[in-house]
């Protein structure tokens, strides 16, 4: 039985819906799992007790959260010596249109190079849209937008700006765990602290 942490930073919420279905799959596959919000704290007091570190975070104005980048900047030499995940939360990641998906990874890939972090893993995680959470003047505003470049916005996936969405692909987040998971499993959680020289 692996040891598997899980933390995230989040700033509408859904990041953290995404981080505690991992955490379910991990359990299923009979591993330990443990999630932390990196908004309300640090991280465990003992990072070297896992086996395992998954990383989440969402992107707002084209970056992730200073949290997630903070975490990884502090832990980086440890995360060398362990099997790890970053999940790159955004909206471009829901995106039809090959150049969307692209803006995806790129800002993922950013994040990567502002940390100097090479995890086993890379995933791009449609997140949500919340038209509720928005002020009314940011209503106007998304409505406005919806009627001026209607074409586009179809174009690259998004019927609709006035509704709450959800486009988050569990299928596919219970297929990334099950990769992690195989590969946690042949390594052996002994040997999952060994440092790889190609990193």
């Amino acid at each position: 039985m692996a040891r598997v942490l899980i933390v995230f930073a989040t700033t509408e919420g859904h990041t953290r819906r995404v981080a505690e279905a991992v955490a379910r799959e991990v359990i299923k596959k009979g591993n330990q799992a443990e999630v932390i919000e990196l908004s309300l704290h640090s991280g465990p007091a003992d990072v070297e007790a896992y086996d395992a570190v998954i990383i989440a975070a969402s992107v707002h104005a084209g970056k992730h959260q200073r949290a997630a980048r903070g975490f990884v900047l502090s832990h980086r030499d440890f995360l060398k010596t362990r099997i790890t995940a970053f999940l790159s939360v955004s909206l471009f990641a829901a995106s039809t249109d090959p150049a969307g998906l692209d803006t995806a990874e790129a800002q993922a890939q950013s994040f990567l190079r502002e940390t100097g972090w090479r995890p086993d893993y890379v995933e791009t995680v449609p997140g949500a849209f919340r038209y509720s959470g928005f002020s009314r003047p940011w209503q106007w505003v998304i409505k406005t937008s919806e009627r001026l470049f209607k074409k586009e916005l179809q174009k690259q996936g998004w019927p609709r700006l006035t509704e709450d969405q959800e486009f988050t692909r569990w299928e596919a987040v219970r297929g990334f765990v099950d990769r992690l998971c195989a590969q946690i499993e042949s390594s052996g959680a002994e040997s999952c602290g060994v440092t790889d020289p190609r990193r």
